[in-house]
């Protein structure tokens, strides 16, 4: 009996990665040695690839991995800047992304934050580039990015990022786990002070694991955002970009909002990606028995680091001129922005809405459990019936 009492509190250490997918998560989509554009391969040659390779075996899935089908490129953005349409006074909606590098630990007893370190072994610093080919970490930007989709649906938001992984797309779940009971801990500090500006209204995860078996609705990550749903935060995870029905973590723990959410517990919302058309599937995205909902996933306009990666234009004049003449830095994000896709941005934008509807509501000073679990609640809900049919 002891035995299985102990069996039931001990469970295996996950490698989480950035909503799955092999052409945008772990594995990457451009640079390196095999890489799609740039790279040891070519950046449109091989011997009869498409995209470079052998044979580029692009088509279905692959697709969305090419620039100008969905793949991360730089583009060019005249949009005003979102902040301009920011509502006077709607700015206590946090939303908290984990992200980058680094793990939180507790400062002192009462969970007042939240110190950060880093471990630049497991964790790679950014801007790090490989130095026999020089391409840049495969994930770089990605929370940049996920908080430029965040900025554009509530301008008013108070975005905190905390760094947990690396731009490989790689962290322990341990890592995960340490950061969210610490954050966890200043929230329901923050609802017992009644100190509006630390409380957590939606926390967005654009991460997980695939479970190993039918247990991880008992999982620790299971448990500890049970426990933020209990406290009135709403969590929004990414269901992932492996075309598979398999638990992606903690998206396959969606369940359908009921009557008595508000008194109980929030449900975890789970996020599909739609395709520009705004009607279709993306092919990558991941399938449960629930869904809560579906939003653009497919080649969205965001910020990105300004960084410029190992690919250069294919053609560059200078001819004396102050400006030299070139076609376009495949890889070259100093302007600021790019386009990429992913379950993982489909998170952020259902995130920034929900916070929208939060920040209109009328008693956001109410920062008790209860509280925020109503406002939440009817935030879902007006999600919900957004939903493409």
């Amino acid at each position: 009996a002891s035995n299985s009492e102990l069996a039931a509190r001990v469970s295996l250490e996950h490698v989480i990665q950035p909503a799955g997918g092999n052409w945008g998560g772990v594995s990457g989509n451009w640079g390196g040695v095999s890489g799609n554009w740039g790279g040891v391969s070519g950046n449109w040659g091989g011997v009869s690839g498409n995209w470079g390779g052998v044979s580029g075996n692009w088509g279905g899935v692959g697709d969305y991995g090419r620039p100008g089908f969905g793949g991360r490129m730089p583009v060019s953005v005249a949009m005003p800047d979102p902040a301009l349409r920011a509502r006077i006074g709607k700015v206590r909606v946090p939303i908290e992304e984990l992200r980058s590098r680094g793990i939180l630990v507790d400062r002192d007893e009462d969970g007042y934050l939240l110190q950060i370190f880093t471990k630049p072994e497991v964790f790679p610093a950014f801007g790090e580039v490989d130095p026999l080919t020089g391409d840049r970490q495969s994930l770089e930007g990605h929370g940049t990015f996920i908080a430029g989709l965040i900025r554009q649906g509530c301008p008013e938001a108070v975005i905190m990022s905390v760094p947990v992984m690396g731009n490989d797309g790689l962290a322990e779940e341990g890592d995960i786990l340490a950061a969210l009971n610490a954050l966890l801990r200043r929230h329901v500090d923050a609802q017992e002070g009644e100190r509006l500006d630390e409380v957590v209204d939606v926390l967005s995860l654009s991460m997980g694991y695939y479970a190993e078996g039918e247990d991880y609705e008992t999982s620790p990550i299971a448990g500890i955002l049970g426990r933020f749903a209990e406290h009135g935060v709403l969590v929004v995870a990414g269901v992932g970009n492996d075309a598979t029905s398999a638990p992606f973590v903690p998206a396959c723990l969606a369940e359908p909002p009921t009557s008595d959410d508000a008194s109980s517990r929030l449900p975890i919302a789970s996020v599909g990606a739609l395709n520009p058309d705004g009607r279709s599937i993306a092919l990558f995205s991941n399938a449960f028995k629930y869904v809560t909902a579906l939003r653009p996933g497919v080649a969205l306009v965001s910020t990105m680091p300004a960084i410029d990666g190992a690919g250069q234009p294919s053609v560059a004049v200078t001819n004396g001129h102050s400006l030299s003449r070139t076609t376009m830095d495949p890889d070259c994000y100093l302007g600021g922005f790019g386009v990429w896709s992913g379950t993982s941005f489909a998170t952020p934008t259902l995130a920034a809405e929900a916070a929208a509807e939060i920040a209109a509501a009328p008693d956001l000073a109410d920062v008790s459990a209860d509280a925020m679990r109503g406002r939440a609640t009817k935030a879902l809900e007006a999600c919900i019936r957004r939903n493409p049919s």
